[in-house]
Order: C-alpha cells, then sequence, then structure tokens
C-alpha cells in the first residue's frame, strides 16, 4: 500500500516531489526509503544534476537544497557523493582560477627591507647571534 502511494506521488511532479521530500522525514523507516528510491530512480535526482551544472545561480542553489535533503534526512549515498564530487569541481575551478602570487624578495635576504625601514641589518644580525650564544664569562686565572 505505502509503496503504490510512493510511486502514485513521484508521478505528480512538482507537488509529487515536495511530498516525497517530506515523507523523508517520516518516523517510518520503509516510508523513508521508497521516497528516496523513488527520487533517485524516477528522474528527480537526474534533473537536479542537470541544474548543477546550468549557469543560473537560483537553479544551482535549488539543486544543492534537494541534495541536502535527499542525503541527509533520506540518507542517500548517491546525493552525497554528488555533492562531494560537486564540492571538489567548485574548489578546483576556484584554485584554478587564482593566480601564484609573485615571489617575495625579502623572505631569503631580508637585510634590503630592514635597510629600508631604518635598521643596519649586520647589527641586528651580530645582536641576534650574541642573544642566541651568549659568551662565557672569561675566568680569571689565579
Amino acid at each position: 500500500m505505502r509503496n503504490n502511494a510512493v510511486r502514485a506521488l513521484s508521478k505528480l511532479r512538482d507537488p509529487g516531489e515536495k511530498a516525497l521530500l517530506h515523507l523523508l522525514s517520516s518516523n517510518d523507516r520503509y516510508t523513508r526509503d521508497t521516497a528516496r528510491t523513488e527520487l533517485e530512480q524516477q528522474g528527480v535526482l537526474e534533473h537536479y544534476c542537470m541544474e548543477l551544472q546550468s549557469g543560473d545561480l537560483r537553479k544551482i542553489h535549488n539543486a544543492i537544497k534537494f541534495l541536502e535533503i535527499l542525503a541527509d534526512k533520506g540518507e542517500s549515498q548517491l546525493a552525497k557523493a554528488i555533492m562531494e564530487n560537486h564540492q571538489r569541481t567548485i574548489a578546483n575551478k576556484i584554485l584554478s582560477s587564482v593566480k601564484p602570487a609573485k615571489t617575495r624578495p625579502y623572505i631569503n635576504n631580508p637585510a634590503p627591507a630592514l635597510k629600508k625601514m631604518g635598521f643596519n641589518g649586520k647589527r641586528i644580525v651580530k645582536e641576534f647571534h650574541a642573544n642566541l650564544y651568549p659568551l662565557e664569562p672569561k675566568q680569571s686565572s689565579k
């Protein structure tokens, strides 16, 4: 009976899809599993995957929202895998669009930068070594 009702809902397009998403919150595990299966197999999941690839931000947002509900409430491993793949794709696009930073010449040789700030580079290095390796006081011979 429940199986037939879920199949009937899946044929109602948008209202049926909303009803199936609502059924994912059900306490009845069989109902949740049947609703998830119908959403995955009746082309709804495929439709939202296509919307993820579109350039329309509203469609992408709706697709992500649908996949999050299906992954979280419906415990869909397929929806989780699609979300992870989408996140990797977005991260790769972001990383490929970032230009590498110019090298900073003062990293290996800080003396020019210190001179610009008014410091004597050699004096700072000597003071650093003096603080790092303090000289032992000379022992007076008796």
